[in-house]
């Protein structure tokens, strides 16, 4: 079998995902030959792990705060329109050589109309449930912001509706309507692939359980940390490993990484997880049980639906900061610290499974067995 990834390169969390479901190809099909495009996290993501990947220019989505704009996001995409159609010329030459079987997107539009146009067979993975949406409508008001950010994801289910086999999306629900095939959630190892806590303890070299922050590898993230780690400093009965954040330091309680390998043994060493509202980053704390302090990102209609997904789960508590101010943060620190418990009790029974990229497989070969 041949297979094309085109993945988003907007924040880390669509490049880890589809590194499991690759994963999980091999692991049935070892000849399986492989193509991958991407652009900014995504492409240096597949690129430090060795695979030649196809570069895009892609949407761009970075703030210098923790805060999307629509017109720093129109600003900063004055060129889109032009390097969209670039980029699906790219992808329509690369497919076009490399002759897949299918063509698997992550949230790329440009992918699903370059598969669409050389009459291709595709399927997207996305972790925005237009159900759960309805629902979110009814809680949140939208503004101008959104609008336009729902906008283009509504565009992006059109074309996969209309010119994909399936549309798949990971999370707790396990249902297909139509084209749309809910399934487990789509995480890089599962929990009883990474050893038992008490050997990760010695392995790391940790003297008690940490409190990670998963920062996602973004602008937004930097942002919110750099209010936040003062703050940490001063709880000095615990221990904060940051990742994600732009560069390695290690001050007081906290070590910073830019990147580990091995992030999931560190997950499931820690007591809980400060985090932004992505979806790979909660699937993981799901999977391995861990309690969360999430701050979804103002302005950042994906986020928001996370968050509000989230919620409901009972295992995260969800922060909206209208800003990001100390004594804000202080306090919802504090708070998470003293509910870690009754968290980590709702974490414990939280049925979530780890079988999505399976499950994204099982369809490709049958599809194939078929042909």
């Amino acid at each position: 079998m041949k297979l094309f990834f085109v993945v988003t390169g907007i924040g880390l969390g669509h490049a880890t995902r589809i590194e499991a479901v690759l994963n999980a190809v091999l692991k049935k099909d070892k000849k399986c030959k492989i193509k991958i495009a991407g652009y900014k996290s995504s492409y240096t993501y597949f690129k430090n792990k060795g695979f030649k990947v196809i570069k895009l220019i892609g949407v761009n989505y970075s703030s210098e705060k923790f805060k999307v704009n629509i017109f720093n996001i129109l600003r900063t995409n004055l060129k889109y329109p032009l390097n969209f159609r670039r980029d699906v010329k790219t992808l329509m030459n690369n497919i076009k050589e490399f002759d897949p079987d299918y063509v698997i997107v992550d949230w790329e539009l440009s992918g699903l109309i370059a598969a669409s146009n050389l009459n291709k067979k595709s399927l997207l993975i996305f972790n925005y449930d237009p159900f759960t949406f309805e629902s979110f409508l009814d809680k949140f008001m939208l503004g101008r912001t959104k609008v336009l950010q729902s906008r283009f994801v509504e565009t992006i289910y059109a074309v996969a509706e209309k010119r994909s086999m399936a549309i798949f999306i990971p999370g707790l629900k396990y249902e297909v309507k139509n084209k749309f095939h809910f399934i487990d959630f789509v995480v890089r190892e599962k929990y009883n692939e990474v050893e038992d806590e008490e050997k990760l303890m010695e392995k790391l070299r940790l003297r008690k359980k940490p409190i990670l922050v998963m920062l996602g590898g973004s602008n937004f993230g930097y942002d919110l940390f750099e209010k936040m780690k003062d703050v940490i400093f001063e709880i000095k009965n615990e221990d904060f490993i940051v990742f994600g954040y732009k560069k390695n330091f290690k001050k007081k309680n906290i070590v910073s990484f830019k990147f580990r390998e091995n992030y999931l043994e560190y997950l499931k060493a820690s007591k809980g997880v400060i985090m932004l509202a992505g979806h790979s980053s909660f699937a993981e704390c799901a999977v391995f049980k861990k309690p969360c302090l999430v701050f979804p990102i103002r302005g950042h209609v994906e986020q928001m639906l996370n968050a509000f997904t989230i919620e409901k789960t009972g295992i995260a508590m969800v922060k909206y900061l209208s800003k990001i101010k100390k004594e804000e943060i202080e306090k919802d620190l504090n708070q998470f610290m003293h509910n870690l418990e009754n968290l980590q009790e709702r974490a414990n029974i939280l049925n979530a499974r780890s079988d999505g990229a399976e499950e994204v497989v099982r369809f490709l070969f049958m599809e194939k067995s078929e042909e």
